[in-house]
């Protein structure tokens, strides 16, 4: 669970610096997420939810605003 939380967390922030000010919805980040995961071999648990917290996680530790 750690593990994937924590490749879930760079994917996102990764996926967010492409996109710059266009931001992502759920929809796009999960999608992108899924493709990564299963180059991974790692099982995806990603919720509206999760995507929340992860949201939250990432602006507290880049200490920027998500464009979400």
């Amino acid at each position: 669970m750690v593990i994937e939380q924590i490749f879930r967390l760079k994917y996102i922030e990764e996926f967010l610096k492409r996109r710059k000010d266009r931001g992502a919805s759920y929809r796009e980040i999960f999608e992108y997420l899924s493709e990564r995961f299963i180059n991974e071999d790692l099982d995806l648990s990603f919720t509206n939810r999760t995507f929340l917290r992860d949201k939250k996680l990432i602006e507290k530790l880049s200490g920027t605003r998500c464009a979400l």
